[in-house]
């Protein structure tokens, strides 16, 4: 049976790793050090976006230069203190090892720093499983397109047959852009409320939902 897919893009951060209440208590920080009021994981799921300097601004921290920048790295610095607790979803493991077996060639396009997200995919033992992995030049999470088209070209990948896999609109966006497929998860970054009013995307609640599209 032909394969719906050939490769799959992945996101990592609360698609794959499992930080989404870590980062909720990493950014409480902030807010209660400007004296904002605090977030909960669904109040948080509301409002958490790309470009983060937008969600900066919508919970009232200082969202332009130089006072953006700068708090900007404060939270960064404070999440690798301690970004060892978050672990990989274990269902997300076991159905990457299922694609790979089935021949299907996986990368992680991240708006996270790629020196940090290589480190972190060591630590956490997953990178071997991955054809290759692709972040940000900075720290500011500003958006993933220039990096997954240099990906893109580097690897030779056919779009038409690949699919980008995330938790947030800003990663329809970017697999939009990219020339391929889109799949939201709900448990990541962005609530289930808002992915599913996104066009042209297809909306997952389960990793055996996933499977069940992906292998399909």
């Amino acid at each position: 049976m032909a394969k719906r897919f050939d490769t799959v893009f992945w996101d990592w951060n609360g698609t794959l790793l499992d930080d989404l209440r870590y980062s909720v208590s990493i950014i409480n920080t902030l807010l209660e050090e400007h004296s904002l009021p605090l977030l909960n994981t669904e109040s948080y799921q509301d409002v958490f976006k790309f470009p983060v300097q937008e969600y900066y601004r919508s919970i009232g921290l200082p969202a332009d230069e130089p006072e953006f920048s700068v708090v900007g790295k404060v939270f960064i610095d404070r999440y690798n203190q301690n970004r060892e607790r978050c672990e990989v979803f274990e269902d997300a493991l076991l159905l990457v090892k299922a694609l790979k077996e089935h021949g299907i060639k996986q990368y992680v396009i991240s708006a996270y720093s790629e020196d940090s997200l290589i480190s972190l995919m060591k630590q956490k033992n997953v990178h071997h499983y991955f054809d290759g992995i692709a972040g940000l030049d900075n720290i500011y999470a500003h958006s993933k397109l220039e990096r997954g088209l240099r990906l893109i070209e580097s690897e030779n990948i056919v779009t038409e047959k690949a699919v980008m896999i995330g938790d947030t609109e800003h990663d329809v966006e970017v697999a939009h852009a990219l020339g391929c497929s889109a799949v939201t998860i709900s448990w990541g970054h962005q609530s289930s409320k808002r992915l599913l009013t996104v066009n042209k995307s297809e909306h997952k609640q389960t990793f055996s939902e996933l499977k069940e599209y992906l292998l399909s």
